[in-house]
């Protein structure tokens, strides 16, 4: 029997944060999703930033099913798409909330801090790929779509916890559950424990707080003004 192999952070995540921010301005700072904007992001303009990044991560990952990169590699790369994504993210919730500024500092920070807090969750799936599970019999090596997927979902949750903490300190939301057929347990809980305000909610849709983790299809709604955080994508 082989034995597992289990990756050490320093291997993948040794980049010093102030690389990674620099990283995610430079890279945008040519992309129209950046700037500022005249009006609130709509869902679909959320769902078009995540469907590019799920672009970039078929990419990378279609390079290590040839062989091009090794899964050390894939993971780096991953994990600064990520990043990207968080800080966008992150930057999209707080337009929708009303600031309507451009990609920050403070939001690429809040995207470093999201994929920092999941780094043993895609060291787990390095694992993954390193000892074979994504791999046939005779050799051929697949990423599983389904599990990056879930990652690049959660960014959603990361721009509906900003919509929230951009609003007014007094404001009160509702959380409006979602078209599943079946909603987890938590989510109707949730619902029926409305209105929170932001010293009660601790939890966002599409964060992984809930039972049903990033596949969450609920949605916050802004008591004040009826605007509602980004409702669910699908790909």
């Amino acid at each position: 029997m082989c034995q597992t192999l289990r990756t050490k952070r320093v291997l993948v995540f040794d980049a010093a944060k102030s690389a990674r921010v620099h990283a995610v301005l430079k890279a945008d700072r040519k992309a129209s999703v950046t700037e500022p904007v005249s009006k609130r992001p709509s869902t679909a303009q959320f769902r078009t930033m995540l469907t590019q990044l799920r672009g970039r991560v078929q990419e990378v990952s279609e390079r290590l099913e040839r062989g091009e990169i090794d899964p050390r590699s894939w993971a780096e790369a991953f994990h600064q798409i990520l990043t990207e994504g968080h800080s966008l993210g992150w930057m999209m919730g707080r337009q929708r909330s009303g600031n309507l500024g451009g990609l920050t500092f403070d939001d690429v920070m809040h995207g470093v801090a999201v994929t920092d807090a999941d780094a043993d969750f895609l060291l787990g799936f390095l694992d993954d790929l390193i000892n074979g599970r994504y791999t046939s019999d005779d050799g051929v090596l697949t990423v599983p779509v389904w599990r990056t997927d879930l990652y690049l979902h959660k960014i959603r949750g990361t721009a509906n916890q900003a919509f929230a903490e951009v609003s007014e300190l007094d404001d009160a939301f509702a959380w409006e559950l979602g078209g599943a057929e079946e909603h987890c347990p938590d989510c109707p809980e949730l619902a029926a424990a409305s209105p929170w305000d932001l010293s009660t909610l601790f939890a966002f849709p599409g964060d992984c707080t809930t039972k049903c983790k990033s596949n969450c299809k609920c949605f916050l709604v802004r008591l004040r003004d009826g605007i509602s955080g980004f409702k669910s994508v699908e790909f």
